[in-house]
């Protein structure tokens, strides 16, 4: 099913990794821009990760965040960005992740597991692109998202 083509029988929330070719593109819809933006950390980390890590729950650990961004892409950008920089430097994977959204920008929670803890599934991402980026509201559908991943 085409993200963009979701017809009235489709989930109200979701998100889905597509191949491409030498790169990953993630998609994530929602009826709110906050839950649109969950769901596209969860496929960011779906690209790298089995989808079930099935980690037990005292091996979690919440690492809080803000982004100052104002504008729709911006945020997008800026908190999958977030999502790398976290793999990247902490040594850890978001397998959950909890928002705020306002006119300020993006703050909230990633729920971490050691990177040891889960299982790779394919290349951790390098960066986001601005190219082909769209994150907007729809009319009946709320929010949808599409994102080119570097990997």
């Amino acid at each position: 099913m085409n993200g963009n083509d979701r017809g009235p029988s489709s989930p109200p929330a979701g998100h889905r990794v597509v191949p491409h070719t030498a790169d990953v593109i993630i998609e994530a819809w929602a009826p709110t821009k906050g839950q649109c933006l969950e769901h596209a950390v969860l496929a960011l980390v779906e690209s790298f990760v089995e989808s079930d890590p099935g980690v037990e729950p005292d091996a979690v650990v919440a690492i809080p965040f803000t982004i100052d961004a104002r504008t729709d892409d911006d945020q997008v950008v800026a908190l999958l960005e977030e999502v790398i920089y976290v793999v990247e430097t902490k040594a850890v994977v978001p397998i959950g992740v909890q928002l705020t959204v306002d006119a300020e920008g993006v703050a909230g929670t990633f729920d971490t597991v050691a990177a040891e803890a889960v299982e790779l599934v394919g290349a951790v991402p390098k960066g986001v692109s601005r190219h082909g980026l769209e994150f907007r509201l729809r009319d009946r559908d709320g929010w949808w998202c599409r994102a080119l991943v570097d990997v």
